[in-house]
């Protein structure tokens, strides 16, 4: 049986009021998520908000006042779908500047000629943030892990930080965690889980695990608020074009996700509720976490 489904990115709601009623939607197949009303063939909506579900026989009031109608011809209605788990800030910020992604299958070699490649290719790339790798991959010694003397062989002076295949770990050049402040003094933020790779003498190695990695691409020069929200905005708005009208965004680290939410919410383009997740920092006190 084939279904052809209408979303509507709204939130269901049971009321019986048509003073105000705007365009009804009638002819449907609405999936109420209502046990007491598990089906109804007619919808009214008022400013974005329902206002009726039900059969034809309680729209006649509504149709009276409504602006338009909209014949649906038996399609498919459903309530807005929530993502439960995703990290479109994250994509946002990865896209946000010069980036590149690395097959998982390549060796350390590999990896280093492609980023070689790239900024020779970009002459003008101040950063470069790359993701893709697997440490299983690389051709080095069991239990060995790339180091910022490896990314160095690329730039010196162009701070580049590179994620694996499912950013939970990552390792930057000197330059990117000279910009992240990051020295033997700096703290793991959850020790021995979110931490800095470290070598005898307590110095990072440059290799870093979990929110330490992200803190690092956060303090990067490429991760500001309007970069950030320009490219937020279109994925956002792929959610809400498949009926999505909420999105949790968990585990988010990025210093900027608050500030760009909030900037396409002032120029009208939110579209969805935006729910953050947020990590506790170790380094920080209850109050800063909060």
């Amino acid at each position: 049986m084939k279904f052809n489904v209408k979303m509507l990115s709204v939130t269901l709601g049971l009321f019986t009021s048509h003073a105000f009623a705007h365009t009804v939607y009638e002819n449907a197949r609405i999936y109420t998520v209502n046990d007491r009303q598990p089906t109804a063939s007619v919808l009214v909506v008022d400013q974005g908000k329902i206002v009726y579900v039900g059969g034809n026989d309680g729209a006649k009031p509504f149709k009276a006042t409504a602006t338009e109608l909209v014949d649906l011809e038996g399609k498919t209605v459903l309530p807005g779908f929530i993502e439960s788990h995703a990290h479109p800030a994250t994509v946002a910020v990865m896209e946000a500047g010069d980036f590149v992604y690395v097959d998982g299958a390549a060796t350390l070699p590999q990896i280093l000629s492609q980023l070689k490649a790239y900024l020779s290719a970009h002459p003008k790339a101040n950063y470069l943030l790359a993701q893709g790798f697997n440490v299983a991959s690389l051709g080095l010694p069991p239990g060995a892990l790339p180091t910022a003397a490896d990314l160095d062989t690329v730039s010196e002076s162009v701070p580049i930080v590179v994620y694996d295949s499912g950013m939970h770990a990552g390792w930057a050049n000197s330059a990117a965690l000279k910009v992240a402040r990051v020295d033997e003094n700096t703290p793991d933020p959850i020790p021995g889980k979110h931490y800095f790779e470290r070598d005898t003498k307590g110095n990072p190695t440059g290799f870093m695990h979990e929110s330490a990695m992200h803190n690092v691409v956060d303090a990067q020069q490429f991760n500001a608020v309007e970069n950030v929200a320009e490219k937020l905005q279109p994925i956002l708005k792929t959610y809400h074009s498949l009926g999505f009208t909420a999105i949790t965004d968990v585990g988010d680290t990025f210093s900027t996700t608050v500030a760009a939410i909030a900037r396409l919410n002032d120029q009208g383009k939110l579209k969805v509720y935006y729910q953050r997740g947020y990590f506790y920092d170790a380094a920080k006190s209850t109050e800063q976490n909060i």
